[in-house]
C-alpha cells in the first residue's frame, strides 16, 4: 500500500512538472515583437471619392526617432505616411495593413485630425470607431484641419513628427483648446452640450520651414461643423468656458501712447444664470490676477492711481473679446458652445426640462451681463519705459 501512495506521488509530480514545462515553452502565443509593429503616431481623416473614407496613417521610423542633438539635421524623416481608403474606418484600415508588412498598432497614437469637410457632415460615427477599437489611446487629442493629409505629412523645424508637434503645441500653449477622444465622446452624449475643437493648419509662407499651427477653435452643432473662429475670437470662448490659463493681455492707455502688455497670472469665471418671467440671462463674473511684462509708456505703474486705471483698461479689453465672441458664437452660429444650457439646467432642472426642445430658439436670446475684476499683483522690475520720464494719471 505505501509502495502504492509512494507511485502515485511520483507520478503526480511528474505529470506537475511536465504542466509546468508547458506553459513556460509556450510563451505568448499571440506576442509580437516590437520591431514587427507599425507604430502609428498620428492619424487623419478626410473624404475620398465615392463618398468614401480616406485613412492617413503617420507611422514613426524607430531608427530616426530622437537620438541627441547630434542627430538633429540628419536629413532623415522620423516619420511617413500610409493612406487606405474604405467605406467604413475599419475597411481603410485594412486597406493600410495591406499595403504594410508590419502589424499596425495605434497604442502610441497622439492625434486624431479630422478634415474640415467631412466634420461637416459628423464625425460621431469616427469617434465611435476610435473609442469602440481596443488600441487607440482615448487621451490621444482630437483636431480639425483644413487639410488633415497635409497637416500629418508636414516637416517641423524640430526633430519632431508632426503629431508630436501638435501635441507640444497644444500641451505648451494651454490657452489652447485640448480635447481628447474621451472627451469628444462624452460630448456627443451630453445633451446640449456642443463640440469645440482645436483648429490647426500648415503655414504656408513660401521660403520658410513649415509647421502646423493652431489657428483657432472649430464650433460643431451636434456632431457637425458649422464653422471656426480665428485665434482672437477663441480668447473669448476660453473665457467663457473658464479655460484660460497663459495668456497675453495688451491694452493702449487713454493717458498716454503706447501699450502696456499684462501676463495672466491665474483667472476664474463663473456663469450665473437667473429667469425672471420669459427672460432668460446669464452674468459672466470674471476675476483675474496679472503682472505686467512689457511697458511702452511713460506711465509710472508704482502709484495706485495708475494701477487702477490699467485694472479698469483691463476689465474693458475682456469685455470686448468676449462680445466679439458672442456676436459671432450665439448671434451668427447659434450654437452653445459656452455651456449655457448646462448653467441653467443645474439652477432650473424643472424650467429647463419644460422649455429643452426650445433651446434652440431661446439661446441666441440669451442676454448676457458681463462683469470683470482685474487685479494687478506684480509690476515688474522696472516702472517705466527704459530713457522715458514717469508720468501719472490725473486725478478725476
Amino acid at each position: 500500500m505505501l509502495s502504492f501512495l509512494l507511485h502515485a506521488k511520483k507520478i503526480s509530480l511528474l505529470f506537475l512538472i511536465l504542466s509546468i514545462l508547458a506553459v513556460v515553452q509556450s510563451g505568448c502565443w499571440d506576442r509580437v515583437e516590437i520591431e514587427d509593429l507599425g507604430i502609428v503616431l498620428g492619424t487623419g481623416l478626410d473624404k475620398g471619392e465615392d463618398n468614401q473614407i480616406r485613412l492617413i496613417v503617420q507611422l514613426a521610423v524607430p531608427t530616426e526617432m530622437g537620438g541627441g542633438p547630434q542627430q538633429v539635421g540628419r536629413g532623415k524623416k522620423p516619420t511617413f505616411t500610409v493612406i487606405g481608403t474604405g467605406e467604413t474606418v475599419y475597411d481603410a484600415l485594412v486597406d493600410v495593413q495591406r499595403q504594410f508588412s508590419d502589424r499596425i498598432f495605434f497604442g502610441h497614437n497622439r492625434v486624431l485630425i479630422i478634415d474640415e469637410e467631412l466634420a461637416k457632415e459628423g464625425i460621431a460615427e469616427y469617434i465611435d470607431f476610435f473609442v469602440q477599437h481596443p488600441q487607440p489611446r482615448l487621451r490621444a487629442l482630437v483636431i480639425v484641419s483644413k487639410n488633415a493629409e497635409e497637416a500629418l505629412k508636414t516637416e517641423t523645424s524640430k526633430d519632431l513628427s508632426s503629431s508630436q508637434a501638435l501635441e507640444e503645441i497644444v500641451q505648451l500653449l494651454k490657452s489652447g483648446i485640448r480635447i481628447t477622444l474621451k472627451d469628444v465622446f462624452q460630448m456627443l452624449r451630453q445633451e446640449g452640450e456642443s463640440v469645440v475643437l482645436p483648429w490647426v493648419q500648415a503655414s504656408d509662407n513660401e521660403g520658410e520651414q513649415e509647421n502646423v499651427q493652431v489657428k483657432g477653435a472649430a464650433i460643431f452643432d451636434g456632431d457637425q461643423l458649422i464653422g471656426t473662429i480665428d485665434f482672437e475670437l477663441k480668447k473669448g470662448l476660453l473665457w467663457l468656458r473658464d479655460e484660460m490659463d497663459l495668456q497675453s493681455i495688451s491694452v493702449n492707455p487713454e493717458e498716454a501712447d503706447g501699450y502696456i502688455t499684462f501676463h495672466l497670472i491665474r483667472s476664474k469665471t463663473n456663469l450665473l444664470p437667473s429667469i425672471e418671467g420669459g427672460n432668460w440671462k446669464i452674468t459672466v463674473e470674471i476675476e483675474q490676477e496679472n503682472e505686467i511684462v512689457e511697458n511702452q509708456t511713460t506711465l509710472d505703474t508704482s502709484t495706485e492711481k495708475v494701477k487702477r486705471e490699467l485694472e479698469k483698461d483691463l476689465n474693458k479689453t475682456v469685455e470686448q473679446q468676449i462680445r466679439k465672441t458672442l456676436e459671432k458664437v450665439q448671434k451668427e452660429m447659434k450654437t452653445d458652445a459656452f455651456g449655457f444650457a448646462e448653467a441653467f439646467e443645474r439652477k432650473y432642472p424643472k424650467r429647463f426640462a419644460q422649455e429643452k426642445d426650445h433651446w434652440d430658439e431661446i439661446y441666441p436670446e440669451v442676454e448676457v451681463e458681463i462683469n470683470v475684476t482685474s487685479r494687478i499683483r506684480r509690476i515688474g522690475m522696472t516702472t517705466n519705459q527704459v530713457g522715458k520720464l514717469p508720468k501719472e494719471v490725473k486725478e478725476e
